[in-house]
């Protein structure tokens, strides 16, 4: 994608490392692969070694999606590990009431 048009530049058939690292060599000159400043990334590490061997000088970001996919999976996890105790805290109790009256 264009940062700046947000238009779609290229799209490539799969996502396997070694096909990305031979389309740019392929497609861009080195030059052209050097003046690249940014790119925009997924969480897999090995994407960030195929830029760092496509575009030494580009600055790796994260795209802001996963970032907040990640932060959004986390919390989930901590709400629900949160219920579950809550919830065996509160069926013990239960329990316990309930024989409690029965004695």
């Amino acid at each position: 994608m264009d940062a700046d048009t947000h238009g779609l530049v290229e799209l490539i058939h799969d996502r396997l490392s070694s096909t990305i690292f031979e389309h740019f060599i392929n497609q861009y000159s080195f030059p052209e692969r050097q003046a690249v400043k940014i790119v925009s990334i997924d969480l897999n590490a090995n994407y960030q070694l195929v830029v760092h061997r496509i575009s030494p000088n580009a600055r790796i970001i994260v795209d802001i999606f996963h970032i907040v996919q990640l932060c959004s999976r986390a919390i989930d996890r901590a709400r629900i590990n949160s219920l579950k105790k809550f919830l065996i805290k509160c069926l013990v109790y239960t329990v316990y009431f309930i024989f409690q009256r029965k004695m």
